[in-house]
């Protein structure tokens, strides 16, 4: 998939939610859990401890990001996915 690709899925997703009248993130969860990086991928065994995600951090880093997107790190993605994992369950439908 080419990032060309991820941005028109990202727009179709987000229009969307608009024509549904829904113009911002405004998440009804905050916590989630989060399995190690180093684990996420790795199917020969059940993951260890699990930790705590917290979405309200991500939104922030990622508003970070546009406020310096000189500071951009690859973490940004996780952060994101997150952030839309959380819309994907609020407004599945």
């Amino acid at each position: 998939m080419s990032f060309d690709e991820v941005r028109e899925v990202l727009e179709i997703l987000i229009k969307h939610l608009e024509k549904q009248g829904i113009s911002k993130i405004d998440l009804t969860a905050d916590y989630y859990w989060q399995v190690d990086s180093r684990e996420i991928f790795e199917f020969t065994e059940t993951p260890g401890d699990l930790s705590l995600g917290q979405l309200t951090f991500d939104i922030e880093n990622l508003k970070g990001l546009l406020a310096q997107p000189e500071m951009v790190v690859g973490h940004g993605f996780s952060w994101l996915g997150s952030v839309l994992t959380a819309l994907g369950y609020q407004h599945g439908r």
